[in-house]
């Protein structure tokens, strides 16, 4: 007998609160002497899961409209995403509208201000710098 899955459009609530849970905000800020201020940003939204918990990683994804990628290897798979664009356009305006709870929330805000800076290229050298101070 085969089972069939049915897959309804996610609860907003529901994705904020597995997130709160599951997923990681990261900026990672490596050195980078090709780039002009020697530096280089990057911020990613993940959610990491046991392979047989890619279905949901799915859902979470269609629930974004498309937005990100899943990324298998081994045993686990990842949600990812990693385009600034997607991060400021869709990722984060969500999180503003469904607040996460946690502490997860105190590590959220201040990788908003980082998305927002390095989207509008006004960070300079002394500037990348204090965001990995004030944000690690």
């Amino acid at each position: 007998m085969k089972t069939q899955v049915i897959i309804k459009k996610l609860d907003a609530w529901f994705v904020t609160g597995f997130s709160d849970g599951e997923a990681s905000f990261i900026v990672s800020i490596t050195e980078n002497k090709k780039l002009n201020i020697g530096w280089k940003v990057q911020l990613m939204f993940s959610i990491k899961l046991h392979l047989k918990d890619k279905l949901l990683l799915e859902q979470i994804r269609n629930f974004w409209n498309g937005v990100g990628n899943i990324e298998v290897k081994d045993n686990s798979c990842v949600f990812v995403v990693y385009s600034l664009d997607q991060l400021r356009d869709v990722i984060i305006p969500h999180f503003e509208k469904y607040p996460l709870l946690t502490q997860k929330l105190a590590d959220f805000t201040p990788r908003v201000c980082v998305c927002v800076n390095t989207h509008t290229h006004t960070h300079t050298h002394t500037h990348t710098q204090g965001i990995a101070h004030k944000v690690f």
